[in-house]
């Protein structure tokens, strides 16, 4: 029996973004704070192409990218799996990844990468 893998691919460099937290402005009273966003859910996420990803966001499986692999906007990031890049790899936020991570390039963090 074969088991099915969601995996995402593109033909051109996309951005990847969870949802927004801003509110619409009102004339009214003023309105609750929003609440805090919920983090982007993918299965697995592959290009040919550089990648960034914005977050908050999980990934369930894991990252490759035949280019760069971009984690941008200061968010948190869950990748369960492997991070993989033939460029260079940017964290710019927190990112928590359960395998490894390999760059044929550099590996720039601003802020915090812990795996597991």
């Amino acid at each position: 029996m074969y088991e099915y893998e969601h995996i995402m691919t593109f033909d051109q460099p996309m951005v990847l973004a969870g949802p927004s937290t801003s509110s619409p402005s009102s004339s009214s009273a003023a309105s609750p704070p929003a609440a805090p966003a919920r983090p982007t859910m993918r299965k697995s996420i592959k290009s040919d192409e550089a990648l960034e990803l914005r977050g908050p966001l999980e990934v369930d499986g894991s990252v490759k990218s035949m280019a760069a692999v971009s984690f941008a906007g200061g968010g948190d990031f869950v990748v369960r799996g492997r991070v993989e890049a033939y460029g260079n790899i940017e964290v710019d936020g927190n990112l928590n990844c359960g395998g490894k991570v390999k760059s044929m390039g550099n590996v720039k963090v601003r802020g915090s990468a812990v795996c597991w």
